[in-house]
C-alpha cells in the first residue's frame, strides 16, 4: 500500500481551515469542566531556520533571517491570565474560559479539541497580555497531536516535544509603501521544560 502526501497551496490550506471552523461547532461542547487536566507543561522552542521577504524599492525581496530567538510557551489558567491583566492594568480580553469539543471518548481516551489560554514569549521577556491568546489543543485517543495558536500574531503551531512553525499574519498589500514589516516563516524544535 502506497501512501501519497498532498502538497496544498496556501489557498487550499485556508479553505480546509475555514471548513473546520464551520463544522467543529457541530460537535458537542462541554464548557467549564476541568480542562487543565490534560497535561501540557511549559515548552521551550528554539528557532532553527527562518526565511522570508524584506520590503525594498516597492517590492518584496527574498531573504534568510538570522535565527536567534528562543520562545517559552506555557498554558495559563484563567486566574493566571487575570493576574497578568491586573499587573499591567490592562482590561484587554485575549483569554476566556477553556472549551472542550469532544469527538469521542472511546475507551476513556479523549479525542477532540480543547481551546485554552497560552502565553508565548521570548525567553527573558516579561509576561504581557499581548503575548497571550487562546490556542487549540488537538487530541487523538488521549494523545496530544499538536497545538495551534492561530489567533495569535504571529501565528504559532507546535508540539511540546516536536517541531514548531511560526509565521506572520499581516496583509499589507499596498503596491507602494515606504516601509512594510518583513514576512518571515520560521521553524524549529520544542521540548518540555517542566
Amino acid at each position: 500500500m502506497k501512501i501519497q502526501l498532498l502538497k496544498l497551496s496556501t489557498r487550499q490550506t485556508f479553505k480546509i481551515h475555514l471548513v473546520s471552523l464551520i463544522f467543529i461547532p457541530c460537535f458537542v461542547q462541554a464548557e467549564g469542566s476541568n480542562l487543565l487536566k490534560y497535561p501540557v507543561s511549559s515548552t521551550l522552542c528554539i528557532e532553527e531556520k527562518s526565511t522570508g521577504f524584506n520590503w525594498a524599492n516597492n517590492q518584496w525581496v527574498p531573504t534568510q533571517f538570522k535565527v536567534t530567538r528562543k520562545y517559552l510557551v506555557k498554558k495559563l489558567s484563567l486566574e493566571s491570565y487575570k493576574d497578568i491583566q491586573a499587573k499591567e492594568k490592562n482590561k484587554s480580553i485575549f483569554c476566556t474560559e477553556p472549551k472542550e469539543t469532544k469527538i469521542s471518548d472511546e475507551g476513556g481516551s479523549f479525542t477532540g479539541f480543547v481551546e485554552v489560554c497560552y502565553e508565548n514569549k521570548t525567553v527573558g521577556e516579561e509576561s504581557s497580555v499581548f503575548n497571550v491568546s487562546m490556542c487549540t489543543e488537538f487530541w487523538k485517543k488521549g494523545k496530544l497531536e499538536r497545538i495551534s495558536c492561530d489567533k495569535s500574531i504571529p501565528q504559532f503551531f507546535f508540539h511540546p516535544d516536536g517541531q514548531f512553525i511560526r509565521f506572520p499574519w499581516h496583509s499589507d498589500i499596498q503596491r507602494t509603501a515606504e516601509n512594510k514589516d518583513s514576512l518571515a516563516l520560521t521553524v524549529g524544535s520544542c521540548s518540555k521544560v517542566d
